[in-house]
């Protein structure tokens, strides 16, 4: 008896040392995603940003990186138009069952979309999420430098329009490589960098073609993602 009250107590002390055991990130500044993406049209590239952004990651306290989350509310990607913005949101949003999207638009002269029915957002956010990080060029040392770069690479899974896909969606990666540089060694502040691709065509995104006068404006199915993020340790 008094053996098993020692173990028990030992898995107990254990098992809290192990919950401390580790290191939460979030976003340096809640206002400042740092990301934003380029994708292709028939008469050029829009350029666009994104805010409000949500962020988690985990890492052990050797820096082993554990885990992370982000979301994005799809209201806060932006590509300075209007217009245009409401069309996106919705070809994300939408759920295309019932609604009049994407036979017609369903954006009013406000470039508002209805707050109910079929026609409003069921998928209001954009989301990563991953628990596994292959090795690059170097796994994170459990001491980082400040000012030197390391490579990683993240498997995860990005839910978008309510299609949840692992990876890329990509079929040319199979992971997201990623940079990690320490800034400032007091704060702990580190900054995450990185290109990647989405295929909209892997979350059922569906853009409806615009008209200028009788030409036909369509949006390519590849947006390019660029990655600048700053995260401190949260207290």
């Amino acid at each position: 008896m008094k053996l098993l009250k020692t173990l028990l107590i030992s898995t107990l002390i254990a098992t809290a040392s192990q919950a401390q055991e580790i290191k939460n990130f979030v976003l340096s500044d809640s206002k400042v995603s740092g990301i934003t993406f380029k994708i292709k049209y028939s008469l050029g590239v829009h350029d666009g940003v994104t805010s409000g952004m949500k962020a988690l990651v985990t890492l052990s306290n050797k820096n082993s990186i554990l885990k992370g989350e982000f979301s994005v509310p799809i209201d806060q990607v932006s590509t300075g138009n209007l217009t245009r913005d409401c069309h996106m949101r919705e070809a994300l949003g939408i759920d295309y069952k019932d609604s009049k999207f994407p036979t017609d638009h369903v954006c009013d002269s406000d470039n508002k979309l209805p707050v109910s029915g079929p026609d409003s957002v069921a998928f209001p956010e954009i989301r990563f999420s991953f628990t596994n990080v292959k090795k690059a060029t170097a796994e994170l040392p459990a001491v980082l430098e400040v000012g030197r770069v390391y490579d990683v690479a993240i498997q995860g899974q990005w839910t978008i329009h309510g299609q949840t896909v692992d990876l890329a969606a990509d079929a040319s990666a199979d992971s997201i490589p990623v940079k990690i540089k320490l800034l400032d060694q007091a704060t702990q502040e580190i900054q995450v960098t990185g290109n990647f691709q989405i295929s909209l065509k892997a979350f059922n995104v569906q853009v409806k073609p615009f008209k200028i006068a009788i030409v036909k404006i369509g949006v390519d199915d590849i947006a390019k993602v660029i990655l600048n993020t700053k995260f401190i340790l949260k207290k």
